[in-house]
């Protein structure tokens, strides 16, 4: 990676966190007051149902098959 590139994706990464902290600072002191009045909906999947040791590996080969069949490598032939 050329060192400018380098400069530019770190200019660019941590503008992105100040933006996030800044975000967070008034945020923070407001949870306990907005969140928890959330309506919740009636369906909610269990806390563990999507941070299994298999959610990576899935999410990987369902970007690998969508790419294939955007280029047309998933089509039979024949």
């Amino acid at each position: 990676m050329r060192r400018i590139d380098f400069i530019k994706l770190t200019a660019s990464l941590g503008a992105c966190y100040l933006a996030a902290f800044i975000g967070s600072i008034f945020t923070a002191p407001e949870i306990s007051t907005w969140y928890a009045t959330l309506a919740r909906p009636t369906f909610a999947p269990p806390r563990l149902a999507l941070r299994t040791g298999m959610d990576s590996p899935l999410h990987h080969d369902g970007d690998l098959r969508i790419h294939r069949l955007e280029a047309g490598a998933g089509r039979s032939e024949g």
